[in-house]
């Protein structure tokens, strides 16, 4: 049986964590679940702003990358969840996923900006209104540019 990978995609607070548990509760078989902010807590000594440094998140997305492949070769569904708003992002995902039998599902979750920036006033550890108008705006140029995360990810990734 073919894995699936359902990667969440999304601004910081736009729901991605909720959409990946829903999806996790009402699914007919297990899935495993990947959470870049996990794994950053769980990497960074639950420190939130560890990693901004350098290199951090770059080490942590290939950590989730590496996970996330290791489970779906094992024949795991797996959720990850992340912003993943341009190439840059998931480049290591994408690698990793090259060559496996996997059907990539990704979630995207529209919610307006001013929505993402009131949620993420109300987190433990917010990330800060100008990090999210950040990725919006890198968000935009990447898709203004033709970039797809769906469409990037099985090129040579997996199958569709």
């Amino acid at each position: 049986m073919t894995a699936v990978l359902t990667v969440m995609q999304g601004l910081p607070a736009a729901g991605k964590t909720t959409a990946a548990r829903k999806l996790i509760a009402n699914a007919a078989r297990p899935i495993r679940y990947t959470s870049l902010d996990a794994l950053r807590l769980m990497l960074d000594g639950q420190t939130p702003t560890a990693w901004w440094a350098d290199g951090s998140e770059e080490q942590t997305a290939r950590a989730q990358a590496a996970l996330t492949a290791r489970l779906l070769a094992d024949g795991c569904d797996v959720v990850m969840d992340g912003t993943h708003v341009h190439s840059g992002q998931v480049a290591a995902l994408r690698d990793a996923i090259t060559g496996l039998d996997v059907d990539v599902r990704v979630h995207r979750l529209d919610t307006p900006l001013d929505e993402c920036i009131r949620r993420d006033l109300q987190r433990p550890h917010p990330i800060g209104e100008a990090c999210i108008r950040q990725l919006a705006t890198q968000w935009a140029a990447a898709e203004a540019g033709g970039w797809r995360l769906d469409t990037w990810l099985t090129e040579t990734g997996g199958t569709q």
